[in-house]
């Protein structure tokens, strides 16, 4: 017992002299970025989390500590992992310091994620630090769904989060449906994102038609004619009661659009939306770009004159 106890000791020492300080890199990144600086995208399950070399702080003031994170992947989506779990480094606030603001990645053991990770000088860490770099994966084991490499990652991960798994209740994969189609639409943007929310509102499960139809609807993208169904399959009150809200809300947006096209303000549909990431003008022109091949005259054209707006050359 003592010999292993040293030995511990000895093993506990050693890990603690050589953690290294992992250098900052504190950038906010839309998904889209996200995926695109990041050499290898996994998704994976949170084994343990630890501590890492010596406080730091930033610029802005935040003191940050390293975090150890081992994973248990599921699959890879992009570039390639060994062994039955992996370790990555990440810099988030430190705890010791006290209650400090900022948009921290919070990871827990237990946590399916979907993680975006790169290589800096043989360490694999996430691609930014303190600002959320991975997504919450709410299946608990994978959907089948094709492996296609030439595929964006993006609109694989996206297939993956609208996709029921094996096992999953069509119940329980509904109640997925709002957060997880918020994630896809950052990572695969409104086309690709409206036609896998087109074969759910095509499938045999009803309580999957239903959101389906509803998380569409609610993210403004979606169209009146399964709306339409919804309200007139329906007995349940609760339902009734959201597509009553939903409509109310979406004539609101509409006046809201009018208004602004009288005015000549920009597009408000971006304010009211949920994956559009504002920061990046990819994931803005893709939003505009869909809008403005809708039906309704009004999203439509207020659509077309924002994207005009972008493309305009800026006068000197």
């Amino acid at each position: 017992m003592k010999r292993r106890f040293w030995v511990s000791a000895l093993a506990a020492i050693l890990t603690g002299c050589s953690a290294k300080t992992l250098p900052l890199n504190v950038h906010q990144l839309s998904t889209r970025e996200a995926i695109a600086q990041s050499s290898k995208v996994v998704v994976g399950v949170v084994k343990s989390i630890g501590t890492s070399g010596e406080s730091q702080r930033t610029a802005e003031g935040v003191w940050v500590r390293a975090r150890r994170v081992e994973v248990k992947p599921m699959c890879v989506l992009k570039g390639t992992i060994e062994g039955k779990t992996f370790t990555f480094l990440f810099n988030n606030y430190d705890s010791r310091v006290g209650v400090q603001n900022g948009d921290f990645e919070w990871l827990q053991p237990g946590d399916r994620r979907v993680f975006f990770l790169e290589s800096q000088s043989s360490t694999l860490r996430s691609v930014s630090d303190l600002y959320k770099t991975s997504l919450v994966f709410p299946h608990a084991v994978l959907p089948a769904v094709g492996e296609n490499e030439q595929e964006p990652t993006g609109d694989r991960i996206a297939t993956l989060l609208l996709r029921k798994a094996p096992g999953e209740s069509a119940e329980d994969f509904a109640k997925m449906l709002p957060r997880a189609t918020t994630e896809a639409l950052r990572c695969g943007g409104y086309l690709f994102v409206a036609s896998l929310l087109g074969q759910l509102e095509a499938g045999e499960l009803p309580e999957v038609r239903t959101e389906a139809c509803l998380t569409a609807y609610e993210q403004v993208f979606g169209g009146e004619a399964c709306v339409i169904q919804v309200e007139a399959g329906t007995v349940i009150p609760e339902v009734s009661q959201r597509v009553l809200k939903a409509r109310e809300r979406r004539a609101y947006l509409r006046r809201v659009a009018a208004q602004a096209l009288r005015e000549g303000w920009d597009c408000p549909l971006l304010s009211y939306t949920y994956g559009v990431e504002p920061q990046d003008p990819v994931s803005v022109a893709g939003f505009l770009e869909y809008m403005s091949q809708q039906p309704d005259p009004v999203f439509r054209a207020s659509a077309e004159k924002q994207l005009h707006n972008l493309s305009a050359p800026i006068a000197k």
